[in-house]
């Protein structure tokens, strides 16, 4: 997955701004926006994106080869693509800072689907505009409690 930022500008009234400056690392503090933001996303990327094959980010999964469908109809009755044990889809985790979020798969051949490494490329992880959108808004409402906690 490719490194996802987001940037935050302040500006108000000199006096707002003085306030912020005082209190400025206790409001930045973000570590609920992260924690939210990594429980969000890894939840959307293991349930979503595998219901919808891809299409909710907007990058559809090809269909298995027909080969590889007869086996795996054989093998592994009623799953779907990228499902045997459901290992991969229990394998998204995140790793929440103050100000960052570090989410991963631990599943080892997680990285061959990703990138189409050997396989055809099943994009699981990808912030779409929706999903940007809901961490800003965990971003805000953090932000929002800490202004309010510092009394600014």
């Amino acid at each position: 997955m490719a490194d996802f930022s987001v940037t935050i500008k302040v500006s108000g009234s000199r006096e707002f701004m003085s306030r912020f400056q005082k209190f400025g690392a206790t409001i930045l503090n973000l570590g609920q926006a992260m924690n939210a933001s990594g429980k969000y996303l890894s939840q959307f990327f293991s349930g979503e994106v595998f219901a919808s094959r891809g299409q909710i980010v907007g990058k559809p999964w090809q269909p298995l080869s027909a080969s590889y469908a007869a086996l795996k109809a054989r093998r592994f009755p009623g799953r779907p693509p990228l499902i045997r044990s459901g290992a991969m889809n229990r394998g998204y985790k995140f790793d929440a800072k103050e100000s960052s979020v570090f989410l991963f798969n631990d599943r080892f051949y997680f990285r061959f689907h990703q990138n189409g490494e050997g396989v055809p490329q099943r994009v699981t992880m990808d912030v779409d505009a929706p999903r940007a959108q809901r961490v800003g808004e965990f971003i805000a409402d953090n932000i929002g409690k800490n202004m309010e906690s510092a009394g600014v």
